[in-house]
């Protein structure tokens, strides 16, 4: 049994950047974009408060809505760095320094409290806040090096379950918030993406697709082994493109419609992964990534697809696409809908 480790971290001051182990440097064109126009244009949104600096040259990992008020936002980043926003992106503070942020997870319903999943030092770590990042505590420490944890999530019906996964496929748990861990699962490639709904828990793997657990993490179920059954369409779409690693999901409440960003590949199941199709998405160069996607929680026919430096919309469920580029030598590393105003979203730039 894993008990985590119960220690103070202490706020450090605004723009202090991780520690060595960093290997991200800070560079011009990353940051945030921000559209509230339904992705007819985006502006950059790296406004940092009480501050002539900016979010230009951070690397964003993940951008997040208090579950409580969309006008509040937290994001995490590459560079070693939290954020948050009260006032809908228009300005941002740092909450948290030295940490190399992969994601971040709120409370369902105490937005006070806040999990990082990330690493530092060279192991991975988990830390929480219950006060809205005053003040931090370790409650992960992994102890195998070059191991982070790369995701993380809470159980919606009973928040003091909470899952974390790491680079080498462990999946661990803790029914306690995070006082003390169990492994469930050793899956043998990096567990990309958590995601909890009222359906159950669903692990994105890098280079295995997705699984769906009903018990919290102790069983999995693969919903992707049809993906690449001979004669289906999506094989036969796929004979000249390369699907996985898969990078991120979007899977609405009732674990029926997930969409997957795989490689140069757009996945959609409308059965809960029993079959699969792939998705025509415009892509205006060859070879580029998709990397990132989300639908509106009030329009599910509104999805964001975000491949390379450009972002794609839908409205009418990929039937026509418009499309936006940013400019950034950077990619599209995470979309955020407003559950309110769909006309509304954000976008997290990653670049080296």
């Amino acid at each position: 049994m894993f008990k985590g480790l119960k220690l103070v971290i202490l706020i450090l001051p605004l723009l202090l950047l991780s520690a060595g182990c960093n290997n991200f440097r800070s560079v011009s064109g990353a940051g945030v974009v921000l559209t509230t126009n339904g992705g007819a244009d985006w502006q950059f949104s790296n406004k940092l408060k009480d501050s002539d600096a900016n979010l230009n040259g951070v690397a964003v990992s993940s951008i997040l809505f208090d579950p409580l008020d969309s006008n509040k936002l937290v994001l995490g980043s590459f560079a070693g760095a939290v954020y948050k926003s009260d006032d809908s992106g228009t300005s941002w503070q740092q909450i948290l320094s030295k940490i190399i942020v992969y994601d971040i997870a709120f409370h369902p319903t105490q937005s006070n409290i806040i999990y990082v999943a990330g690493t530092f030092g060279g192991h991975g770590k988990a830390l929480m806040t219950s006060d809205g990042g005053k003040s931090w505590q370790e409650i992960y420490n992994e102890e195998a090096k070059s191991d982070p944890v790369r995701t993380l999530a809470i159980n919606p019906r009973n928040p003091s379950e909470v899952v974390i996964g790491l680079q080498s496929g462990q999946l661990i748990a803790s029914s306690d918030s995070g006082q003390h861990w169990k492994l469930l699962q050793k899956l043998q490639t990096q567990i990309q993406r958590l995601y909890w709904n009222d359906s159950g828990l669903f692990i994105l793997l890098q280079r295995k697709g997705l699984l769906k657990s009903v018990d919290g993490g102790v069983t999995v179920t693969d919903l992707t082994t049809s993906l690449f059954a001979q004669g289906s369409q999506v094989s036969q779409f796929l004979a000249n493109k390369q699907a996985g690693p898969f990078y991120q999901a979007a899977i609405d409440n009732s674990g029926q419609r997930i969409y997957l960003a795989a490689e140069t590949a757009l996945l959609r199941s409308v059965d809960g992964g029993s079959s699969w199709e792939a998705l025509n998405l415009p892509l205006n160069t060859k070879g580029v990534v998709v990397r990132s996607l989300a639908v509106s929680p009030s329009s599910p026919n509104v999805l964001y697809v975000g491949a390379g430096a450009t972002i794609y919309k839908t409205i009418d469920d990929g039937s026509s696409w418009q499309t936006q580029s940013i400019p950034t030598a950077g990619y599209i590393q995470v979309i955020l809908i407003d559950p309110r105003l769909p006309q509304k979203a954000f976008a997290g730039i990653y670049i080296q």
